[in-house]
C-alpha cells in the first residue's frame, strides 16, 4: 500500500506537468506531444507482452522491484535529457523504452496482491488499494500545480522518477526473502512472504 502511495502520487504529477514538459522544456508542439503519447502506447503493449512472457519465471516481488527501479531511472533519463539537449526524439524513444518496466511493476504488484490477500477478502483489499490510489493521484496532481510554480517543472517531474527508483529498491530489500513463487493449491491464499499470515 506504501509503494501504491508513493507511486500514485508520482503518476499525479506526470499526469499534470508531461503536456507543460513537452511544451515548454521541450518546445514541442501538440503534435510532438500526440507522438510521445502514442510512443507510450506502444511501450506499454511491448512491455505487457514481455510481462506476460516472463511473468511465470520470476517471483512477483523481483518484478515490482526491480521494474519500478527500471521504470524510474528510464523516467528520470527522460526528464533530466533536456539540461543537455533540447529534442523531442529522445523522449519518443524513451517512452517506448519504459514500457517493459512499467508493465513489469504492474504485473508484480497486482500478483502479489492477489497472492496474499484470501480470497473473501480480496474485493476489499483491492477496493482499499483504488481508493488510496485514487487520493494519492488527486495528491500529486494538486501539489505538481503548486511545486512546479516554486521548483520548476523538471525537478518537480524528476521527484517522479525518484519516487519509482526509492520505492523499487524498498521493495527489494523489504520482500527479498518472498517465496511466492512456489506452486500453489487452488483456492489456497499464499502469504507475501513466508511466515506471514
Amino acid at each position: 500500500m506504501i509503494f501504491a502511495l508513493v507511486t500514485s502520487v508520482g503518476e499525479g504529477i506526470m499526469s499534470t506537468l508531461f503536456t507543460p514538459f513537452v511544451e515548454n522544456v521541450l518546445h514541442g508542439t501538440p503534435q510532438d506531444l500526440g507522438f510521445i503519447l502514442a510512443a507510450q502506447a506502444v511501450g506499454g503493449i511491448a512491455g505487457g507482452l514481455a510481462a506476460a512472457a516472463s511473468g511465470h519465471r520470476i517471483r512477483a516481488a523481483r518484478l515490482l522491484g526491480l521494474g519500478a527501479v527500471l521504470f524510474g531511472l528510464v523516467d528520470l533519463a527522460i526528464f533530466l535529457y533536456p539540461l543537455g539537449y533540447v529534442a523531442v526524439w529522445p523522449a519518443i524513444a524513451g517512452m517506448i523504452v519504459v514500457g517493459l518496466p512499467g508493465a513489469l511493476t504492474l504485473a508484480g504488484l497486482i500478483t502479489l496482491f492477489q497472492r496474499s490477500s484470501e480470497d473473501s477478502y480480496r474485493g476489499r483489499v483491492f477496493g482499499a488499494l483504488s481508493a488510496l490510489e485514487g487520493v494519492s493521484v488527486l495528491a500529486g496532481t494538486l501539489g505538481a500545480g503548486y511545486l512546479s510554480r516554486v521548483a520548476g517543472i523538471v525537478p518537480v517531474l524528476a521527484v517522479q522518477g525518484a519516487g519509482y527508483v526509492v520505492a523499487g529498491l524498498v521493495m527489494l530489500r523489504s520482500l527479498r526473502d518472498c517465496g511466492e513463487s512456489v506452486s500453489l493449491a487452488p483456492g489456497k491464499p499464499v502469504a507475501a512472504c513466508p511466515g506471514t499470515a
